[in-house]
């Protein structure tokens, strides 16, 4: 889908939305939004737009995890470009 969200994530997203959309639906971008933005807001809380792009990628506690770390900096250089970068 246009996220790119994985099947537990998406299960866990759609728990907090109190939604029963299939993982099918992944690949419907509005649904997929909402499913990011949700997932987001409730692992996110307080969190720098780089902390959450490695929650979006790593988890719940993806923005602890080195895994994440290059994901990151892909995410930086974006911003950077687009004059955002924090």
């Amino acid at each position: 889908g246009p996220y790119q969200i994985h099947r537990d994530y998406w299960q866990d997203g759609t728990r907090i939305l109190g939604v029963d959309w299939s993982y099918k639906d992944a690949h419907d971008a509005a649904k997929a939004r909402a499913v990011v933005r949700a997932y987001l807001a409730y692992y996110g809380k307080g969190k720098s737009v780089i902390e959450l792009a490695r929650i979006h990628n790593g988890g719940p506690d993806g923005d602890k995890k080195a895994s994440t770390l290059c994901y990151a900096s892909k995410i930086r250089k974006i911003l950077a470009v687009q004059g955002k970068a924090s």
